[in-house]
């Protein structure tokens, strides 16, 4: 398998696991930042997210710092200003 295709199917495998996840309403703390991670891990391979920028906010507004870190480097990679 080619590195592009390999890449492809982690991409496929990261985006399965990932979606199953905007199902559940109360995630917590290690899950919401893990997959937060895993949304900016596929945006910065190029492919298009969109969705997770409202968990990434709620992220920002949190009192622990280890969840603004996640929140506040999730919004500054993902959201464009226009």
């Amino acid at each position: 398998m080619s590195t592009v295709g390999y890449l492809r199917n982690i991409h496929f495998r990261t985006f399965a696991m990932v979606l199953p996840c905007r199902l559940r309403f109360s995630l917590g703390s290690y899950h919401k930042k893990k997959y937060i991670w895993k949304l900016v891990y596929i945006f910065v391979l190029g492919y298009d997210v969109d969705f997770g920028h409202m968990e990434a906010i709620s992220l920002m507004l949190s009192m622990k710092y280890s969840e603004k870190l996640v929140g506040y480097a999730a919004v500054a990679l993902m959201v464009h200003p226009t």
